[in-house]
């Protein structure tokens, strides 16, 4: 599971509102809950934004990468259209506020589930106007 999660756009730095943290601190204790909730939402899971960088597996292990490992890192895409993840997160937020705790999975507060997707919808709002890509950066 990953321990730490952030938006990063190709071409510039995502806006958050001065009241927003950035990072996902919650976001990588939810994610499978988000890909449940995406899946009945219909719209695109948001761990397939994800990216793990390969130089990092590198460093930390060296060609000894694990074969589970190594097959996410093959299979998985650099870059995404802000407007894809726009669409999943601005669908996952409104889930959320509308169903206020019943959203939550169990050992996670409404508001701060809502709290994080606000800081993401907000980076990805802004990046989606000015036609940039952008990936969730996660350590699995």
């Amino acid at each position: 599971m990953s321990t730490s999660s952030f938006i990063k756009l190709k071409k510039g730095r995502g806006k958050v509102p001065k009241s927003h943290d950035p990072y996902g601190d919650t976001y990588p204790y939810v994610r499978e809950h988000l890909d449940e909730l995406a899946k009945k939402l219909k719209v695109e899971r948001p761990t397939s934004f994800e990216y793990e960088d390969p130089a990092f597996y590198a460093e930390m292990f060296g060609a000894d990468v694990g074969p589970e490992i190594a097959g996410r890192l093959k299979k998985q895409k650099e870059w995404h259209d802000a407007s894809s993840g726009l669409k999943t997160f601005a669908a996952l937020l409104k889930h959320c506020r509308d169903m206020g705790d019943k959203a939550a999975p169990k050992n996670v507060e409404a508001h701060i589930l809502i709290y994080e997707l606000e800081a993401f919808h907000s980076i990805l709002q802004d990046a989606a106007k000015k036609k940039d890509s952008f990936r969730i950066e996660a350590l699995v």
